[in-house]
């Protein structure tokens, strides 16, 4: 019983190595992660080894998934542009901001919290922010010390500080600039700054700023980065829900400086039995699962470009359109937004952040009460709201619309629709003032045609009583003038009635042949 039991267990471990080998092999190629020395997070040893926390986690998702890790060593700025153009495939200890996730796609699931923090030389007189001001400061190239939002480019620029930055390739080389005096303050993330600052002749100041969430990092766009990013996420969701899992013990290990506990068990024989046979039916769930996989990592991908297809009908649609959680934070503003009333003069990132009732241009005028209402439940429809000013320098009129967006029965947010009417009110205008201009000559020709036949019978009389009367009559003369007024008042009578028809009234010079050529009307 023994001999067959010994044959069967050699069996399924023989299965298990080869179909695990042609797993790894057939659908895996290999994954090429960047490393950049931050010691204690990640770094390589003294025996040439990655290690550190990021790589602990690394080593244990990618022996879990049959991975093939190969790391490509350089400095942060190297491995951001690897990651840009696709010659690495993950980044770890990567802090998420907003430009960055415009270049870089990264995990779902956050894994550390850190922020940075100011050192300066011993007996140094810098106590704040202020006091920067005409330093040189030396922090990391291309990191989010420098130039993230908080980051201290932006801090110096709100303070209107005028300071030197020098930008270092590895963190080290800030600590041992500061400590020879060659700068007079440095940055480091919290986690270098613990492990190192003892060894160095420096001090911690209680200047810390830019709270970060450090986040795996991938190639945006590339075949391979959906499929990590889901695989990745899950394994770390597990694992920070096990008190006892490798994320914790790395932790105490790297981060919190506690030593990793190790237990050794004897497993009985009969145990390792069942875990043998229990191998084959893991086997064989394995192979439902990862076809599963296959149909998630289709799904997901048909999803990502109908998200495309979307967002980019509202990007390119000719109304500004936003939308806002349900705090009232704006997630989104797409491009004509940006391309008309903002003229170019402020990017999205200007926009997120800010509650929807505190920006610029709305707070200008009274719609921001009926607002506040969407996220109460209700639709707002607001037409010819007049703005002041635009972002572009001129005053107009739009049309508001705001809907709450609910989910599940919640309300999640809401999206703002804004389109710019001051053109039609401009034509509305002009057709208004025709209608009246219109109205204006056709009872203008109403009254000069009643007024044309009282001029009729006076200019008729009046001739004939000139025809009739002596030259030396004393009447004459004032005859004479009742004519004159008359014709007069005839020519205004055809003026207006040419205004009334809308045509021109020019004199045209005519020449007449026969009796009478020597009248003229």
């Amino acid at each position: 019983m023994k001999k067959y039991l010994s044959y069967f267990f050699v069996l399924i471990l023989f299965f298990m190595a080869t179909f695990s080998q042609a797993v790894c092999d057939d659908k895996i190629p290999a994954i090429r992660v960047g490393v950049y020395e931050n010691i204690p997070k990640i770094f390589t040893n003294e025996e040439g080894i990655v290690t550190g926390f990021w790589p602990d986690l690394i080593k244990y998702i990618s022996a879990q998934e049959n991975w093939q890790i190969k790391w490509v060593s350089g400095t942060w700025a190297q491995c951001l542009e690897r990651l840009k153009t696709g010659e690495i495939n993950i980044l770890p200890d990567t802090g998420w901001t907003e430009p960055r996730s415009r270049e870089y796609a990264f995990s779902n699931e956050p894994v550390l919290g850190s922020w940075s923090r100011l050192y300066v030389t011993k007996n140094s007189k810098i106590n704040s922010i202020i006091d920067l001001n005409g330093k040189t400061i030396a922090g990391l190239k291309g990191s989010c010390n420098l130039e993230g939002p908080e980051g201290l480019r932006q801090i110096l620029y709100k303070f209107n500080l005028d300071a030197t930055i020098k930008e270092m390739e590895i963190y080290e080389q800030v600590f041992e600039a500061l400590q020879e005096g060659k700068i007079d303050a440095g940055i480091t993330n919290k986690d270098f700054g613990n492990l190192h600052e003892s060894d160095y002749a420096i001090e911690r100041t209680s200047i810390i700023f830019q709270p970060a969430r450090l986040q795996f990092a991938f190639t945006r766009n590339a075949d391979m980065t959906p499929f990590l990013i889901e695989r990745i996420d899950a394994h770390m969701k597990r694992l920070k829900g096990d008190e006892n899992s490798i994320y914790y013990q790395a932790l105490d290990q790297y981060i919190g400086g506690k030593p990793v506990e190790t237990f050794i068990k004897i497993i009985p024989e009969w145990i390792k039995m069942i875990f043998a046979v229990g191998c084959g039916v893991i086997l064989f769930l394995a192979a439902v699962g990862i076809a599963s996989r296959i149909q998630v990592r289709r799904r997901t991908f048909e999803l990502q470009k109908s998200e495309e297809k979307y967002r980019t009908l509202a990007d390119e649609c000719p109304i500004s359109i936003m939308s806002f959680n349900h705090k009232g934070i704006v997630t989104f503003v797409n491009k004509w937004h940006l391309k008309t009333f903002a003229k170019l003069k402020h990017g999205p990132e200007f926009f997120k952040g800010k509650k929807i009732t505190e920006l610029p241009g709305l707070a200008r005028t009274k719609v921001i009460s009926d607002l506040g209402k969407v996220l109460e439940g209700k639709s707002v429809f607001l037409e010819d709201v007049y703005f002041p000013e635009f972002t572009g320098g001129h005053s107009g009129y739009q049309n508001i619309k705001a809907v709450p967006v609910y989910k599940e029965g919640k309300i999640v947010g809401g999206i703002l629709i804004r389109e710019d009417i001051t053109k039609r009110k401009k034509l509305e205008a002009q057709l208004q003032q025709a209608q009246k201009m219109e109205a204006i000559g056709t009872l203008a020709g109403g009254i000069a045609h009643d007024f044309n036949n009282i001029l009729f019978p006076i200019i008729g009389y009046a001739d004939m009583l000139l025809m009739e009367i002596s030259e030396d009559s004393p009447f004459r003369d004032s005859l004479n003038k009742i004519n004159t007024s008359a014709l007069r008042a005839k020519d205004l009578v055809r003026q207006i009635l040419s205004f009334a028809r809308q045509e021109p009234n020019e004199p045209i010079l005519m020449k007449l042949s026969g009796p009478g050529q020597n009248e003229s009307y």
